[in-house]
């Protein structure tokens, strides 16, 4: 008795040990943890591949369709073909050496490219028509949309192959932009959840219900334990899902408000995406292996996963400033130069991602800004600026 006395104390003792450490490691600066989950994905999936063969490492090479990148995506990852025949598709196997992405009846390979396809793939993945992912913030994050099959039947095909493509572009260093919520990014990691993960959700349900009933009761309000089936209100407009058993006429009181504010926040934010949740699960857990996944969840919170998956919310003309390098010395207080930072500094925010878009390929900084540019082979490269030589700068396209 005394042995397992002695056992359950030190099992109290680790536990407590493993959570002061997990504070200290999600307290780090978000570029350390960036830098870690890089070596990390390099370390189970090999470096990545400048386009040259590494033994042992092969590589994905897709061929894709500019006109459907969501539809080609899933394609990539199906089994079969859509008409039952061949084999499995080419983004199934272990991405061990990177993607190499060409699109149809074109000859343009690199980075560049698989970052415009990753573009491309992100902004069909967030068009409306589509229904996948709905936004409360006016579209500044992203969560799936509870009736995302509606419209798409394939819809849970669609979250597993993003779920992929989100852990491939973590593993080159780049971004996809598709900046999920922080409570979908918790259920990635695994994180338990939290009454306040509505915020990230549905920011006016979490301020006019969760808020409101927390400080001052749900007296007068006529709440049953139920929630709406369609948010949107599209499909089902007022239909309601119990959240017990014969919650649509079952009054919340005094006594049970904290358990009904958890199981409203738990179908909201988990119960009524689960499927969708799992798929993308599945997808991303087919490209980081497990053992990883679980460190990560020691590391990082939510929204470090969402920033790392799309990148920095916006841009910052003095952090690009800062980053940038020269291909020469004197480029640096060049008339060129200045003119161009002049220039930048009169442009609007979409003005900007077009021309971070043009230069690199990415919609967004990296994860910790313009320090973290990274080139083909997923190392360090900075955004550099350049002068055409004298007799060359009013050529024809220069």
């Amino acid at each position: 008795e005394e042995e397992d006395h002695d056992a359950a104390r030190e099992a109290r003792a680790r536990k407590a040990r493993d959570r002061e450490v997990s504070a200290v490691l999600r307290g780090l600066d978000l570029n350390v943890k960036r830098q870690w989950l890089l070596e990390m994905l390099r370390w189970e999936l090999g470096p990545v591949s400048a386009g040259v063969p590494i033994p042992g490492l092969p590589g994905v090479m897709l061929t894709c369709d500019r006109a459907r990148p969501l539809e080609d995506l899933c394609q990539h990852c199906s089994m079969r073909n859509p008409d039952g025949s061949g084999g499995p598709g080419a983004f199934l196997a272990p991405p061990r050496g990177g993607v190499l992405i060409k699109f149809k009846d074109e000859h343009g390979a690199g980075a560049a490219v698989r970052r415009e396809w990753m573009s491309l793939v992100g902004a069909a993945a967030c068009d409306r028509s589509n229904l996948l992912f709905h936004s409360a913030d006016g579209g500044v994050t992203l969560h799936p949309s509870p009736v995302s099959g509606e419209l798409t039947p394939e819809h849970l095909e669609y979250f597993a192959s993003l779920g992929r493509l989100a852990a491939v572009s973590m593993y080159h260093g780049e971004t996809l932009p598709l900046r999920l919520t922080a409570a979908f990014c918790k259920r990635l990691l695994g994180h338990p959840m939290a009454l306040d993960d509505l915020l990230s959700v549905d920011p006016v349900l979490h301020k006019n219900q969760l808020s409101y009933v927390r400080d001052h009761g749900p007296e007068g309000l006529g709440l049953t334990w139920a929630d709406t089936a369609d948010p949107t209100g599209l499909f089902r407009p007022g239909a309601m899902t119990p959240l017990v058993p014969g919650g649509e006429s079952k009054e919340v009181t005094a006594e049970d408000v904290d358990e009904y504010l958890r199981a409203l926040v738990a179908h909201r934010v988990i119960g009524s995406v689960r499927d969708q949740t799992a798929a993308f699960a599945a997808g991303f857990g087919a490209v980081v292996p497990p053992a990883l996944r679980s460190r990560m969840k020691g590391i990082l919170e939510g929204e470090d996963l969402s920033v790392l998956i799309a990148g920095a919310p916006c841009i910052e003309l003095d952090d690009w400033k800062k980053n940038a390098a020269y291909a020469e010395p004197v480029t640096r207080s060049s008339f060129s130069a200045r003119c161009f930072w002049a220039a930048m500094d009169t442009f609007s925010p979409e003005e900007l991602k077009a021309v971070l878009q043009f230069a690199t390929g990415l919609s967004s900084p990296p994860a910790g800004g313009f320090r973290n540019l990274v080139g083909y082979m997923g190392d360090a490269v900075p955004f550099t600026l350049a002068e055409l030589v004298a007799g060359r700068r009013d050529a024809g396209g220069a």
